[in-house]
């Protein structure tokens, strides 16, 4: 008869893997019932998880709680009739459907709740049409001024009939749109805007040549991985282009904006760089990256469109006081494999760490980082508590 210990194989002793693939097969609410709470291990497996679909029907209490503890990690949700859900910690969700919904939760679904959303359907409320219709109204306003810049399929049933509105300047990437308009009229007006939308993504998007298009395809993925990093959030691309210059992003609706003059030989992206220093972690930056059509042959060109107290940024610019011209920095060491990603880290690095040779862009701040540095740390602190944008 054998000594030997027989060997136990625990469940967290099993690779990530292997644990994963158990996931996979179990509705969200069954994972987080049977496994949440064993150990530190499994619970960090569990938050790591994303994509999950998750339903509430009724305010099933049950299934409230457990979106409240993982608002995060929740990918598509339906809410059934459910009043007391509430729904604005859902940063992940990219797709939402609500019937027999509040006032409060149509409320709630707005660009900065729900940055990643794709598809919305709505059914039905909870509250008669006259007093909705107000919010309706708004939602709508939001959606098809661009608002959502991932939305792709929006549909709306049994809430009444919206209105048309002047303001509307429609959506890039909406392919598809069920809403009852109030008049034939104002039908023909919104498939007209509409088209309009997507007619400028169109112009936006061909003033690269063929291979620039395709290499700026894989660039903007690797913009949305610097946001995993909270080192850049993408704001504005080809595929959500900002249509009137003037204004401000949706999700800036109270933000200053400079005016930019319209250029059409161009393709723009627009994102906020997020610092990690003392003097600039309090806030998000905007920047201004302009793709000429030679791209990727041709550096591209970076604009901060928000002041920035910095030795290396120059303020002699016209856009919004500053100009940032990296070309110690990024045009001597550009080359066409060079990728976007590993520029905005470049000049992240940069304002987090000055460059503080004789070469600067702007020589009176370079001495005054020198010689008095709590000054300088007080006026770039002023500064980005005074511009900054949010940081998210």
């Amino acid at each position: 008869m054998s000594n030997d210990k027989i060997s136990l194989t625990l469940l967290e002793h099993l690779p990530v893997e292997i644990f994963l693939q158990i996931c996979s097969f179990l509705p969200w609410r069954e994972l987080v019932t049977s496994f949440s709470g064993l150990n530190f291990y499994i619970d960090s497996i569990i938050q790591s998880i994303r994509g999950k679909n998750h339903g509430i029907r009724y305010n099933d209490m049950d299934a409230i709680n457990l979106l409240q503890l993982f608002p995060t990690l929740i990918d598509r949700l339906v809410v059934v009739n459910a009043d007391i859900v509430d729904l604005s910690s859902l940063i992940n969700l990219r797709s939402l459907t609500l019937e027999y919904g509040t006032k409060a939760q149509l409320n709630t679904i707005r660009p900065h709740c729900f940055p990643k959303l794709e598809i919305l359907h709505i059914k039905a409320l909870h509250t008669t049409l006259n007093d909705s219709m107000e919010t309706i109204s708004d939602l709508f306003h939001v959606i098809l001024s661009n608002g959502f810049p991932q939305l792709r399929i929006c549909t709306a049933l049994d809430i009444g009939t919206v209105p048309f509105s002047d303001t509307w300047i429609g959506s890039s990437s909406l392919q598809m749109l069920n809403l009852k308009m109030e008049t034939d009229q104002d039908y023909e007006k919104l498939l007209s805007k509409l088209s309009d939308a997507l007619n400028m993504f169109k112009n936006i998007f061909t003033a690269l040549s063929v291979s620039g298009r395709k290499r700026l395809n894989r660039e903007l993925l690797n913009l949305k991985q610097l946001e995993l990093e909270k080192k850049f959030i993408l704001d504005i691309s080809p595929a959500a282009p900002l249509f009137d210059t003037n204004k401000p992003p949706p999700r800036f609706n109270n933000s200053r904006m400079a005016k930019r003059p319209l250029r059409q030989d161009v393709t723009i992206i627009q994102g906020r760089i997020l610092l990690q220093s003392e003097l600039y972690c309090r806030a998000s930056f905007l920047i201004e990256i302009v793709l000429a059509q030679d791209y990727p042959f041709k550096c591209p060109e970076i604009t901060f469109l928000d002041p920035i107290y910095h030795p290396n940024i120059s303020t002699s610019g016209t856009c919004c006081g500053c100009l940032c011209g990296f070309g110690f920095a990024v045009a001597d060491k550009y080359r066409p494999t060079t990728s976007l990603s590993s520029i905005i880290t470049t000049i992240i690095d940069i304002i987090d760490s000055p460059f503080t040779s004789e070469e600067s862009h702007n020589p009176e701040r370079l001495v005054e980082y020198r010689k008095d540095y709590q000054i300088f740390c007080k006026k770039a602190l002023e500064c980005t508590l005074s511009y900054g944008r949010p940081r998210y």
